[in-house]
Protein backbone atom coordinates (compact mmCIF):
# COMPACT_ATOMS: atom_id res chain seq x y z
CA UNK A 1 0.00 0.00 0.00
CA UNK A 2 2.99 2.42 0.64
CA UNK A 3 4.44 1.36 -2.15
CA UNK A 4 1.20 2.14 -4.40
CA UNK A 5 0.54 5.56 -2.72
CA UNK A 6 4.83 6.52 -3.36
CA UNK A 7 4.40 5.69 -6.93
CA UNK A 8 1.19 7.90 -7.05
CA UNK A 9 2.66 10.82 -5.56
CA UNK A 10 6.08 10.84 -7.26
CA UNK A 11 3.89 10.84 -10.45
CA UNK A 12 1.80 14.00 -9.71
CA UNK A 13 5.11 14.84 -8.57
CA UNK A 14 6.50 14.44 -12.11
CA UNK A 15 3.37 15.82 -14.15
CA UNK A 16 3.17 18.47 -12.34
CA UNK A 17 6.88 19.21 -12.89
CA UNK A 18 6.77 18.90 -16.78
CA UNK A 19 3.67 21.09 -17.22
CA UNK A 20 4.89 23.68 -15.01
CA UNK A 21 8.62 23.36 -16.50
CA UNK A 22 6.83 24.04 -19.86
CA UNK A 23 4.97 27.03 -18.75
CA UNK A 24 8.25 28.29 -17.48
CA UNK A 25 10.02 27.60 -20.82
CA UNK A 26 7.45 29.52 -22.71
CA UNK A 27 6.83 32.54 -20.60
CA UNK A 28 11.28 32.29 -21.36
CA UNK A 29 10.61 32.25 -24.84
CA UNK A 30 8.14 35.44 -25.15
CA UNK A 31 10.13 37.61 -23.06
CA UNK A 32 13.31 36.70 -25.01
CA UNK A 33 11.50 37.57 -28.23
CA UNK A 34 9.59 40.70 -26.65
CA UNK A 35 13.31 42.08 -25.49
CA UNK A 36 14.99 41.03 -28.79
CA UNK A 37 12.09 43.36 -30.68
CA UNK A 38 12.87 46.48 -28.32
CA UNK A 39 16.38 46.48 -29.71
CA UNK A 40 15.81 46.19 -32.63
CA UNK A 41 12.52 47.75 -33.00
CA UNK A 42 11.72 47.38 -36.91
CA UNK A 43 12.76 44.81 -39.20
CA UNK A 44 14.13 46.63 -42.15
CA UNK A 45 15.33 45.06 -45.54
CA UNK A 46 16.86 46.59 -48.33
CA UNK A 47 13.98 46.83 -50.97
CA UNK A 48 11.58 48.57 -48.43
CA UNK A 49 10.80 52.47 -49.26
CA UNK A 50 9.63 55.73 -47.23
CA UNK A 51 6.09 55.47 -48.34
CA UNK A 52 6.19 51.76 -47.88
CA UNK A 53 7.52 52.55 -44.49
CA UNK A 54 5.00 55.39 -43.97
CA UNK A 55 2.18 52.89 -44.96
CA UNK A 56 3.33 49.90 -42.75
CA UNK A 57 4.07 51.99 -39.85
CA UNK A 58 1.28 54.45 -40.07
CA UNK A 59 3.41 57.19 -40.22
CA UNK A 60 3.76 60.63 -42.96
CA UNK A 61 6.25 59.99 -45.29
CA UNK A 62 7.37 63.78 -44.90
CA UNK A 63 8.17 63.25 -41.62
CA UNK A 64 10.03 59.98 -42.40
CA UNK A 65 12.08 61.72 -44.87
CA UNK A 66 12.46 64.47 -42.73
CA UNK A 67 14.21 62.60 -39.67
CA UNK A 68 16.24 60.56 -42.10
CA UNK A 69 17.70 63.87 -43.94
CA UNK A 70 16.41 62.83 -46.93
CA UNK A 71 14.43 65.14 -49.76
CA UNK A 72 11.33 63.68 -50.51
CA UNK A 73 11.51 64.97 -54.16
CA UNK A 74 12.11 62.11 -56.61
CA UNK A 75 13.06 59.30 -54.20
CA UNK A 76 9.27 58.13 -53.77
CA UNK A 77 9.95 54.77 -55.55
CA UNK A 78 13.65 54.98 -54.57
CA UNK A 79 14.94 51.98 -51.77
CA UNK A 80 16.35 51.87 -49.00
CA UNK A 81 19.75 50.50 -50.57
CA UNK A 82 19.41 53.86 -53.33
CA UNK A 83 19.49 55.95 -50.19
CA UNK A 84 22.21 54.47 -48.67
CA UNK A 85 24.28 54.77 -51.42
CA UNK A 86 23.20 58.27 -52.51
CA UNK A 87 22.79 59.99 -49.29
CA UNK A 88 24.33 57.76 -46.21
CA UNK A 89 28.05 57.01 -48.33
CA UNK A 90 27.28 53.55 -48.36
CA UNK A 91 26.65 53.62 -44.43
CA UNK A 92 24.51 50.86 -43.92
CA UNK A 93 24.31 51.03 -39.88
CA UNK A 94 24.18 54.80 -40.18
CA UNK A 95 20.32 54.62 -42.36
CA UNK A 96 18.76 51.72 -40.46
CA UNK A 97 19.53 53.28 -37.08
CA UNK A 98 18.16 56.39 -38.43
CA UNK A 99 15.09 54.98 -39.65
CA UNK A 100 14.38 52.98 -36.67
CA UNK A 101 14.92 55.81 -35.04
CA UNK A 102 12.17 57.43 -36.79
CA UNK A 103 9.93 55.42 -36.32
CA UNK A 104 10.36 54.40 -32.95
CA UNK A 105 10.58 58.41 -32.04
CA UNK A 106 7.12 58.91 -34.10
CA UNK A 107 4.41 60.67 -31.92
CA UNK A 108 1.53 61.68 -33.68
CA UNK A 109 0.63 64.19 -30.90
CA UNK A 110 3.69 66.20 -31.39
CA UNK A 111 2.35 66.94 -35.05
Amino acid sequence: MKKALAIILLGIGLILTVYYGGRAVKTYLIIRTIEANIEEPVKLKRWMTIPYLSKTHNIPKDYLYQAINVPAKDNDKRSLRYLRKNYYDGDLEAILLAVQRAIADYDPGKL
